[in-house]
């Protein structure tokens, strides 16, 4: 069908029949508006798709058909999560990694294809992205060619092998050509606000060999992010302080640089290596915020500035061997430096002022291998990483904060699958060793892991899973630096916190057909002596933040996602709903929540345009003392094919002028508070992204990529 004929299907009923009713519905709660639009966009998708189907079949059938039949999305359980072949229309309509992972509508995560972010909805950790098994980078992820995507295996029943806090893991499969090689580039700004991502590569190959380039480059310019808080004090006399801050003028600007040279020797038979030279620089300059304060009903003005820079450069070694058939062997080194200036000023009635330079050193490295057996599969592994922290505070913080800190990680796993049973059984140990000033601990934790799955037929598929993991508290909270955050508050570190373990149980029920895929997922978790934020009130009146030990904090939800292909490969949808109960108990305090979280994302294929829309109602959760909303999220856009290159245009937040972004509440018996964020520049923001790709050479096979295993942490409060 022409692309006028598509427009003028979709687009003109859409804005001719409703454009005033999209005015008078402006002031109606803004949920209700993006839930209308999104009703109203799948009703009208569908029924332009089910036209074109329609119109396409009656001159084609039998070809329609089988491109539904071969091309369409497929979905495989598998025991540690779920395997998914993108459909050739997902992948034609994807610009980079990003926005094919977008259209899988993988459960109970939000991606951004806009500002570039990958989140859980349901706080169970990061995501980790892999490509070919072993872990990648935002710069890899912009870079991708979606039409070189195999397979994405979305991996939310993970095995010991995998490190602290990981909730999910997204491992991408690729090929790559044996001759020749490509280049491209991606361009992602906002038309409303100063604020872009954008990227360049290259990659050449010549027989086993590859070299590549990435180099990204991130920039915004923010004007209008708003602060309010309200916040009363108890002292020591039994009176109450109020304090509120009203931002009354802002800047948050930042610009990053990273840039990444690869070289990659590999035979897909026998062995793999790649050395990765990486480094990023990150300048965040002065940003600031002026406030009023009103305290106790007098007056004053507030200020505060941070001024930011940081070059963190890079080297990995990888490799990898397949001994034999069924046994293979991989190793791994990263080296990372990361080198920080930052300069904190506060003014609330008297100033204050402190600067930290900070040199980060770490060292990580990696051996497992593994041998496919004739009764299950087997594999052992030790991984290490060490870290010196050395960050020094002058002037108004004198602090010298040097610390040792080393995980070493030993593990060992079998799995096996048969007829519609399956099983893996896995042990890990781990040791955390870390010296701060007289401080010295050393914990060991062992992490036992079984999971059961079971298969009913080809469409209904059941699992569970146990396992216990530990938590390592934030490098920046161990030490012993204390540093001012309000004329009232402190941040403390507390060398003397622990690591502290949790239990995990998950009840997988799952459907998979072709035009339906359906989870439902019960989990458990509970954490015992965990790190738990508490406020400490002085004789002075100083209100301490600091995390110590205390009982336990327990959380149980349900979530159910459902995926709907209407129509493959033309119309598609998911629903996701979820219920949250959150139960933390502290030392001295106990709070509760129960939280609801639903999300609905739509995409369609016409040819050469996608039409694409998502909305959630953000997430709450409790932790500690501190209640926490992050809000609404949505998008509506569309994007355009030619030839190599492809046009999109998104508007995120729409019909919102100043949305709020997120809020707090602090539930301390001495310190209370109500603060909520909002940003002008977020509301109605318009994204425009073009990217162009040019791949030579004809073969393709199937290697191993490895991408950087960096650190990132700097230990600075």
């Amino acid at each position: 069908m022409e692309c006028q004929t598509i427009v003028s299907l979709f687009f003109c009923p859409f804005i001719s029949d409703n454009l005033s009713l999209l005015h008078k519905t402006i002031n109606i709660a803004k949920m209700k508006n993006i839930l209308f639009l999104t009703t109203y966009l799948v009703m009208t998708i569908h029924a332009t798709a089910q036209e074109t189907k329609k119109q396409v079949a009656d001159s084609t059938k039998t070809v329609v058909l089988n491109e539904v039949t071969v091309a369409a999305t497929k979905t495989i359980d598998k025991p540690d999560g779920t395997l998914y072949i993108p459909s050739i229309a997902q992948t034609e309509a994807s610009k980079n990694g990003y926005g094919l992972l977008a259209k899988l509508h993988l459960p109970q995560i939000r991606i951004d294809e806009a500002l570039h972010t990958i989140t859980a909805l349901n706080h169970k950790g990061y995501i980790q992205i892999r490509i070919n098994g072993i872990i990648s980078s935002e710069a890899e992820l912009l870079s991708m060619n979606p039409k070189l995507v195999k397979s994405v295996h979305f991996i939310d029943n993970l095995g010991v092998r995998y490190g602290e806090d990981v909730g999910y893991v997204i491992d991408i499969k690729t090929i790559k050509t044996a001759m020749g090689g490509s280049v491209g580039i991606h361009l992602s700004n906002s038309l409303t606000a100063i604020n872009g991502k954008n990227a360049v590569y290259a990659k050449t190959n010549y027989k086993n060999s590859e070299f590549s380039l990435n180099y990204t480059f991130g920039y915004r310019h923010f004007k209008h992010i708003k602060e309010n808080e309200i916040a009363s004090f108890l002292f020591n006399d039994n009176t109450i302080h109020t304090i509120e801050h009203h931002t009354t003028e802002d800047r948050t600007k930042f610009a990053n640089n990273s840039i990444e040279l690869k070289y990659n020797l590999a035979d897909s038979a026998s062995y793999v290596f790649q050395a990765t030279l990486s480094a990023d620089f990150q300048h965040r300059p002065n940003n600031y915020q002026r406030y009023d304060i009103v305290e106790d009903g007098s007056f004053i003005n507030g200020f505060s500035n941070i001024t930011t820079k940081s070059l963190s450069p890079s080297l990995d070694l990888y490799f990898f061997h397949k001994l034999s058939k069924q046994q293979s062997i991989t190793a791994n080194v990263v080296g990372t430096k990361i080198q920080t200036n930052s300069r904190n000023e506060l003014n609330e009635g008297e100033p204050y002022l402190y600067n930290v330079k900070g040199n980060t050193y770490s060292l990580f490295s990696e051996l497992i291998y593994e041998n496919q057996l004739k009764p299950f599969t087997l594999s052992v592994g030790l991984n290490n990483s060490f870290k010196y922290f050395n960050n020094e505070y002058t002037h108004d913080v004198l602090s010298i904060n040097k610390m040792h800190h080393t995980r070493t990680y030993f593990f060992t796993e079998i799995k096996k699958q048969w007829d519609k049973w399956g099983y893996s059984l896995g042990m890990g140990l781990a040791n955390v060793y870390y010296t701060q000033g007289a401080s010295t601990y050393n914990y060991w934790l062992p992490r036992p892991k079984l999971s059961l799955n079971y298969h009913f037929n080809k469409q209904w598929s059941v699992r569970y899973s146990f396992e216990m993991s530990d938590h390592v508290s934030q490098i920046a909270m161990i030490s012993d630096t204390k540093v001012r955050t309000s004329k009232m508050e402190w941040n403390v570190g507390n060398p003397n916190i622990r690591p502290s373990h949790r239990i995990e149980q998950f009840l997988t029920l799952s459907y998979n057909s072709p035009r339906i895929m359906n989870n439902l997922v019960l989990n458990a978790r509970l954490n015992h002596r965990p790190n738990m934020g508490k406020y400490v009130r002085t004789a002075d009146n100083q209100f301490l933040y600091i995390q110590d030990n205390q009982r336990y904090i327990h959380m149980f939800y349900a979530n159910n996602n459902t995926t709907l292909r209407f129509i493959p490969d033309v119309l598609e949808a998911s629903i996701g709903v979820g219920v949250y109960r959150f139960i933390n108990k502290g030392d001295d305090y106990t709070h509760n929540l129960t939280a609801f979280n639903g999300q609905i994302g739509i995409d369609a294929y016409f040819g050469k345009w996608t039409i694409s829309a998502y909305v959630d109602n953000g997430w709450s959760f409790i932790e500690g003392e501190k209640k926490a909303d992050n809000l609404l999220a949505a998008y509506i856009g569309a994007s355009y094919q030619v030839g190599n290159c492809m046009f999109s245009l998104y508007i995120q937040n729409p019909f919102m002028h100043n949305p709020t972004l997120s809020q707090y509440h602090l539930l301390n018996q001495y310190a209370k508070k109500d603060h909520s964020i909002s940003g002008k520049e977020f509301g109605n923001l318009i994204n425009f992204s073009f990217s162009w790709n040019m791949d030579f050479g004809r073969k393709g096979k199937e290697t191993r990529q490895r991408q950087t295993h960096k650190d990132t942490d700097t230990g600075i409060m």
